[in-house]
């Protein structure tokens, strides 16, 4: 199955995985203060808005992982002092879903003190709070939902979103926040 990009969000960790037929040829790197998606040296310019972006930033106690520019709506919203789920529904509804062909969701998750799960589409928004951890994708399973699993790295995060079996996975992220938020990236 097809999925496009997905996240994964517990209480204390997440992930994102990028599934693409489109734009294969990207990678997830590590930056100053954020993680990000960005074309592979060798692949092919494009002028498309939705193929580079940050996908991971932490602010205070907050980790906010995404598929897009609305992390950083979401960043923004946590620096003016918003409480996580506000701050998720505003970046979410701020930046709406991807004016491209398929109408893309944007999907996005905070880990932090309470964790949340949020997705934007053409016909309306979701965003609920993580008890159990959940999952999202842009497409087929858009809708989020639970996801039975209880990691103990950012690699077995990563690990286990591969394991799910979607088709075009590319690269991926995973993160576990206790004492200190630990990164692991991987890139196919």
């Amino acid at each position: 199955m097809y999925v496009g990009r997905f996240i994964v969000v517990g209480e204390n960790f997440g992930g994102y995985c990028v599934c693409s037929r489109s734009f294969p040829d990207r990678c997830v790197v590590e930056r100053q203060e954020c993680l990000s998606i960005e074309l592979k040296p060798e692949a092919q310019e494009t002028e498309n808005p939705y193929v580079a972006y940050n996908c991971a930033r932490v602010e205070g106690d907050c980790v906010v992982i995404g598929n897009g520019d609305h992390v950083d709506q979401i960043v923004e919203q946590l620096v003016l002092k918003r409480n996580s789920k506000d701050a998720l529904t505003e970046g979410l509804v701020v930046s709406g879903y991807e004016k491209d062909e398929y109408d893309t969701p944007r999907i996005a998750g905070i880990v932090g003190k309470e964790s949340f799960i949020g997705i934007i589409r053409k016909d309306g928004i979701e965003v609920q709070k993580v008890i159990d951890p959940m999952f999202v994708s842009t497409y087929e399973k858009n809708s989020p939902e639970v996801f039975n699993f209880k990691p103990q790295s950012g690699r077995e995060v990563i690990d286990r979103m591969y394991e799910m079996g979607f088709e075009h996975s590319i690269c991926a992220f995973g993160v576990v926040k206790g004492e200190f938020v630990e990164f692991s990236l991987d890139n196919k």
